[in-house]
């Protein structure tokens, strides 16, 4: 949907269709053209992040060195940007972070790492209620795999308990759940949960990922749910954490997910040819269990972690070298 989303503006049209280019010369001539001609003013700032936000989607496609332009033109405008209390825009700049620190961890980019998570902490801080944390949890699944091609155990160690601790706000997974009721904030908060159940099981810690795990399995399979795409949000975020779980534990949940979700379906423009919410389950389901993570134990991963930072490290000093040398 992404060009009807674009109609109503020439310079989202524009941005959208550098996406659809597979010109890697032609792509950073065309940004780099868009963002000179910004005008300065109110909105100057938002509009060189949306370009910064297409290239730094298209930077692993592009190149090391294209990136790194990117990133570095980043840091500077996030604290500024990241000053609204509007919850779209916050949704936003969710968003915008998970982008970049996944174009920063894909090569190499130590400090601009730890830099976004910073700004990914500075965002978890001002949470106010349950309104964006949907969207912090996702940025927060992929702060915990940047951080870990990365080797920096210890950051996500402390990015876990902040953010369990913000989410339940001094109360127990129970508690929690006491309070549903349509409309609130408990499932947003489940669902972030949920992100950060997924890193405690990666990490061996299933007595900790076990309330949250359980506490989103009933409410999937009770009849609180009554939207579409509330049972699709829960439904896939409790896939995709299934999948850092033990085979056995794994297997035998998602199985159950495809025998006791009734009446499963949507409403939406696609629904006389596919179920959207169907598809997007499946997906779910399909990704975690084709991951290397859902075949290794706590320990094997931690190895093989270990070897593939020490892999990656040597491969970028490498390439640096050879770049060097002309």
């Amino acid at each position: 949907y992404r060009h009807w989303a674009a109609r109503q503006s020439d310079w989202d049209k524009a941005l959208v269709e550098v996406l659809d280019w597979s010109d890697r010369q032609e792509i950073p001539t065309r940004l780099r053209d868009l963002m000179r001609q910004i005008s300065p003013g109110p909105m100057a700032a938002q509009d060189r992040l949306k370009v910064l936000r297409v290239g730094l989607e298209l930077g692993p496609y592009i190149g090391e060195e294209f990136t790194r332009e990117m990133l570095q033109q980043t840091l500077p405008l996030v604290d500024a940007w990241f000053t609204s209390a509007d919850p779209a825009v916050r949704e936003e700049r969710a968003q915008f972070l998970a982008k970049a620190l996944f174009a920063a961890a894909h090569f190499g980019c130590t400090e601009q790492v730890r830099s976004l998570v910073r700004c990914f902490r500075d965002l978890l801080r001002a949470q106010q209620g349950g309104q964006n944390l949907e969207a912090l949890g996702a940025l927060a699944e992929q702060s915990f795999r940047s951080l870990r091609k990365l080797g920096l155990r210890e950051d996500i160690e402390r990015l876990l308990g902040e953010m369990a601790a913000i989410i339940l706000q001094g109360k127990d997974i129970p508690t929690l759940m006491r309070s549903w009721g349509p409309g609130n904030e408990v499932l947003a908060s489940l669902i972030a949960l949920l992100h950060v159940a997924g890193a405690w099981y990666y990490f061996g810690r299933d007595h900790l990922a076990e309330p949250v795990v359980q506490a989103a399995r009933i409410l999937l399979f009770g009849n609180e749910l009554t939207q579409a795409k509330q049972r699709r949000d829960l439904a896939c975020a409790y896939a995709r954490t299934l999948g850092q779980a033990t085979p056995a534990v794994a297997l035998a949940r998602l199985e159950e997910m495809f025998t006791h979700l009734h009446n499963y379906r949507d409403t939406f423009t696609t629904s006389g040819h596919f179920s959207v919410v169907q598809m997007d389950l499946i997906e779910s389901v399909v990704l975690a269990v084709v991951h290397d993570d859902f075949t290794q134990s706590a320990q094997a991963r931690r190895w093989l972690e270990e070897e593939e930072y020490l892999v990656r490290q040597r491969i970028h000093s490498e390439v640096h070298h050879l770049m060097a040398q002309g």
